[in-house]
């Protein structure tokens, strides 16, 4: 079960990932990336920011209810952390950064559905 959930959740992050959505405006002061901790149920959050600049991180389920919230401080320039969802329930949820007029929404999908596996291929030669 934890195999499928774990693979469930990589699917998901190699999809969603990359459809982050931006502010409106171009000149980002931070950056982010999200990425699956490997043989685990963890996610891991890596922020770079401008020195001056200080960035909220939320987690929220598909209900809009908020699971976590931490502020990184305007000295720090780079900061990571990891969410721990192997106690999570499937369901979509979202991690936003935002600095109070730029936000990055990271979405992950965790379902335990079972993930099927395609034949290998074979080749029929007919005369």
């Amino acid at each position: 079960m934890k195999t499928l959930k774990t693979s469930a959740i990589a699917f998901a992050l190699a999809l969603l990932s990359a459809a982050s959505t931006l502010a409106q405006d171009t000149a980002k002061t931070f950056d982010t990336s999200l990425y699956r901790v490997q043989q685990s149920m963890t996610i891991r959050l890596n922020v770079q920011k401008e020195a001056g600049e200080w960035v909220s991180i939320r987690l929220i389920d598909q209900d809009g209810k908020e699971l976590h919230r931490e502020s990184v401080g305007r000295k720090i320039q780079k900061y990571a952390c990891n969410f721990d969802l192997s106690k999570a329930q499937d369901g979509e949820y979202t991690i936003e950064i935002a600095n109070g007029t730029e936000v990055q929404r990271k979405s992950i999908n965790l379902s335990s559905a079972e993930v099927m596996k395609a034949p290998a291929r074979t080749l029929v030669a007919l005369n």
